[in-house]
């Protein structure tokens, strides 16, 4: 089996894959007398062929195998599945802990053609899928070769920098936080709708997220969303937008008034909500989000800070670490409405009447702005969903077609998904991160309401996709979050 020269990913998997890949230099490295692989996979049909997958569910079937090179004999092992922790942790620490309750495993593997069958993993029933608040929790695993229940002389280990694998749980799961929603409206089109935890004072810094409503939306239809990341720990604040006559004179006017109340916000975080949010905002961590026309406004606002046509005293264009458009509309040229460098995601609904992709020319066309984009950039098409089942509030969803699927299982997409984005864009959180770069339909959130469809695309940035070595098209620190 060659060595991939990229990422690769299966349609479908019949059984996951931890691989302890034993092959050619280039693909371990030496760990003291240990091997160190860096390979977690799925089987193809055909035994021999692996793709690389770093994150799953608990319960996913999953096992190890080793490759042939210590010959044609059947090999025992005591499997380990430990927290993660560095190299230089591990040099140490070297004592292994199984997380299970059942504690390390006996695992013998018989030869094959790819060298020993796979023997699957047991008993990761109820061991953490989360770390905090932060989605999935990392692990490495070891083949301890020799039995003395520590990485030595060699054993092999699949963890160290990166984590061997993620565990993930129900992202549409509500959070470890009770939430409290409160009002700030110093003027008119300053008013605005704030989420956050409870016991807020007690945490540090937190992003701030920014949601933008479109035109004939208000700012109250993005409850569901404040709520639910609010309980996983961020700070929320939907505004009142000037959307006028929802069209491209409408896109600047909000932009102006999404940009006015983030900068209302930061400024009197002394006085809303009693003052309990100073000095709990990161103001150099803000995920801005917006609905049709509040989804080109949000790529417009960030445009201005750019170019300079807007100088905020509190942000600059850096400090909006991603920027993510629901159904956004499209009515100004790619000069003033890209979103550049910053990451960009986009929710496209299949059965969308409004911004529907129709081919006529106007404003209809949506995906021409993830098209400008030269960050890391990622869209999500979910099957049947109507434009108004992005927000809300009740009403018609604004969709045509067979399958549709209403605002309930629109928004079993949308609640995960979203989370999942500020968790990695955020955080740096790459144990969302496949969510982005597998196959949909073959590895996505938990709690998805049966039978809904959901697709997508992930480009990266132009310089990561040639080679070159600009920066990441949004703020994903390129080492795991540990």
């Amino acid at each position: 089996m060659d060595k991939p020269t990229h990422r690769q990913f299966l349609t479908s998997s019949p059984a996951i894959l931890l691989l302890a890949w034993l092959g050619p230099t280039a693909w371990t490295q030496p760990f003291w007398s240990q091997t160190q692989a860096e390979l977690v996979g799925a089987l193809w049909s055909d035994p021999t062929k692996v793709v690389i997958v770093q994150s799953f569910h608990a319960g996913d079937p999953m096992g190890v195998a080793l490759r042939h090179v210590w010959g044609e004999e059947a090999q025992t092992a005591s499997l380990f599945i430990t927290e993660h922790q560095p190299l230089d942790d591990w040099q140490t620490n070297p004592a292994l802990v199984d997380v299970r309750s059942e504690g390390p495993q006996t695992v013998t593997f018989q030869a094959s053609d790819l060298g020993y069958y796979p023997v699957e993993i047991s008993g990761l029933t109820g061991v953490a899928t989360s770390t905090g608040d932060r989605s999935g929790h990392a692990y490495d695993v070891i083949l301890d070769l020799d039995g003395d229940g520590t990485l030595s002389e060699g054993d092999v280990l699949d963890g160290g920098s990166p984590p061997g694998f993620y565990l993930l749980g129900n992202l549409n799961e509500v959070g470890n936080h009770d939430v409290v929603q409160v009002e700030y409206a110093p003027s008119f089109w300053h008013t605005q709708r704030i989420f956050y935890p409870a016991d807020v004072n007690a945490m540090t810094s937190q992003p701030l997220v920014v949601i933008s409503h479109g035109w004939t939306h208000e700012y109250t239809y993005y409850d569901y969303l404040g709520h639910h990341l609010a309980s996983h720990g961020y700070i929320v604040m939907s505004h009142r937008n000037d959307v006028g006559s929802g069209n491209a004179a409408a896109t600047e006017t909000a932009s102006q008034t999404a940009l006015e109340n983030i900068d209302v916000f930061l400024s009197d975080l002394g006085v809303l909500a009693g003052g309990v949010l100073e000095g709990r905002v990161d103001p150099h961590r803000i995920v801005h989000m917006g609905h049709s026309t509040g989804g080109e406004c949000v790529v417009r606002a960030r445009n201005r800070l750019v170019e300079g046509s807007y100088v905020s005293p509190w942000i600059t264009a850096e400090d909006i670490v991603l920027v993510n458009s629901f159904a956004p509309v499209s009515f100004l040229p790619a000069d003033e409405v890209a979103p550049l460098d910053v990451a960009f995601h986009e929710f496209f609904g299949g059965a969308d009447t409004d911004v529907s992709g129709d081919a006529v020319d106007g404003y209809v066309q949506g995906l021409a702005i993830f098209e400008r984009a030269t960050g890391n950039r990622s869209v999500t098409y979910i099957h049947g969903a109507g434009h108004d089942d992005l927000h809300g509030n009740p009403g018609p969803s604004l969709a045509d077609g067979p399958d549709l699927i209403g605002r309930e299982a629109t928004h079993s997409v949308t609640r995960p998904y979203t989370l999942a984005l500020c968790e990695l864009h955020a955080w740096s959180n790459r144990a969302v991160e496949e969510y982005f770069t597998r196959p949909r339909m073959q590895f996505g959130p938990l709690g998805i309401e049966e039978g809904v469809t959901v697709t997508g695309e992930h480009r990266p940035s132009w310089s990561q996709a040639t080679g070159g070595t600009g920066g990441t098209g949004g703020s994903i620190d390129p080492s795991p979050m540990e």
